[in-house]
């Protein structure tokens, strides 16, 4: 559900997060709506602590071969083409610089569950969400002109 700022419950809710300050973020400290925006909109500077998946990026995939090496060696469960679809998949992100969340099932599925260690610092990999975020979806990136909009209207 991402803010719709012709949406009269999306105006009320962001009006309301900012004017009763539910966290104690200091939004009645903020004159400069730019910086209001800029704190709605930033995870680290989110009082409340929700998180959410990291993205699945090339980079988290080359931390993950770095800490487990052996982990990517063809043997056992683990095989060759297992490590060809790893390789494939770097590839594919160096022409496209995508988040690679799609693949990160499949990429999990290629380890054998006896991987505990690989696969729970897969896991437990977050970054925090926005108060944007948490009012209206992971993903949501709040602009002036909807703050302006949910301020009059709201």
């Amino acid at each position: 559900m991402p803010f719709d700022r012709t949406n009269q419950t999306h105006l009320t809710a962001l009006k309301n997060e900012v004017t009763q300050d539910p966290l104690a973020m200091g939004y009645a400290a903020i004159s400069n709506v730019n910086k209001l925006v800029d704190l709605l909109n930033s995870g680290p500077g989110n009082k409340g602590g929700e998180t959410i998946g990291a993205p699945f990026t090339p980079r988290v995939i080359a931390e993950l071969m770095l800490k487990y090496p052996t982990r990517f060696n063809p043997s056992g469960q683990f095989t060759q083409g297992h490590l060809e679809a790893v390789k494939a998949l770097l590839e594919i992100a160096a022409f496209t610089e995508d988040d690679l969340n799609w693949a990160r099932p499949g990429f999990r599925a290629l380890f054998p569950s006896n991987y505990t260690d690989l696969l729970s610092d897969l896991d437990a990999r977050t970054r925090p969400l926005s108060r944007a975020e948490v009012l209206f979806g992971a993903g949501t990136q709040l602009t002036v002109t909807d703050w302006i909009v949910a301020r009059d209207n709201g």
